[in-house]
């Protein structure tokens, strides 16, 4: 499964209300069509990450009240959800996600290696 595709495109919207200053964004990453063996390796890897994620963003960073990592399935697809409620620019929240996940990313790589 290839989870850091994600730079390539991307999608933004934005509203501004002047009553509520707060920023959100949800960086969701597709991670291919259902199958069994894409399903338990997509609810391994969210497991190790939603607990990462908060503790690296909420606890460490305090990027935001609301962070939170979920997983998203609809009409054969899935993927996994990074949400960041936060009164710091989406642009910035999004580039803290980024690095995060290319952490793990490297993360993952040394411990693979370290394993055999």
């Amino acid at each position: 499964m290839k989870f850091f595709d994600f730079l390539a495109s991307h999608k933004t919207f934005e509203i501004t209300n002047e009553y509520h200053k707060i920023n959100c964004i949800n960086l969701f990453i597709h991670c291919g069509l259902q199958s069994d063996k894409l399903n338990v390796l997509l609810e391994l890897t969210h497991q190790i990450l939603r607990a990462e994620f908060f503790d690296a963003l909420r606890t460490k960073e305090q990027q935001g009240y609301v962070v939170d990592c979920i997983l998203r399935r609809s009409h054969g697809n899935h993927g996994i959800k990074f949400i960041v409620e936060s009164l710091k620019k989406p642009e910035y929240i999004e580039g803290r996600i980024k690095r995060f996940l290319m952490t793990m990313r490297v993360r993952k790589i040394s411990s693979s290696s370290n394993f055999y």
